[in-house]
């Protein structure tokens, strides 16, 4: 007599088949074991879908993060670039006017 477990239960319960029919060889899987082999794909599938679900909200939020670093990014940069900008003219500016005084 084979023991099985039932995936919606947590003990044992004996599978019995006919003598006649128990062989060496792998035994096909009743009724019962393909209804509970189904169950438990379409839970997983149901898992599976959820989780690709949040996968895809969360990829629509990052695509619409992107173009916002690209613009902060951008700006920063821009800002950078303008700092530097006002130092050299700053620099400039102070050799220039170290030049003036040294004309007086």
């Amino acid at each position: 007599m084979k023991k099985k477990r039932i995936a919606s239960d947590s003990t044992w319960r004996p599978k019995t088949t006919p003598s006649s029919q128990m062989t060496n060889e792998a035994q096909e899987p009743s009724n019962l074991e393909l209804k509970e082999m189904l169950v438990d794909i379409k839970i997983e599938l149901s898992k599976i879908a959820r989780d690709n679900n949040k996968f895809a909200e969360e990829i629509v939020e990052f695509r619409s993060l992107i173009p916002m670093s690209v613009v902060s990014l951008t700006s920063r940069f821009a800002n950078v670039q303008f700092a530097n900008l006002l130092r050299r003219f700053a620099n400039v500016f102070s050799r220039f006017a170290n030049v003036v005084k040294s004309f007086r």
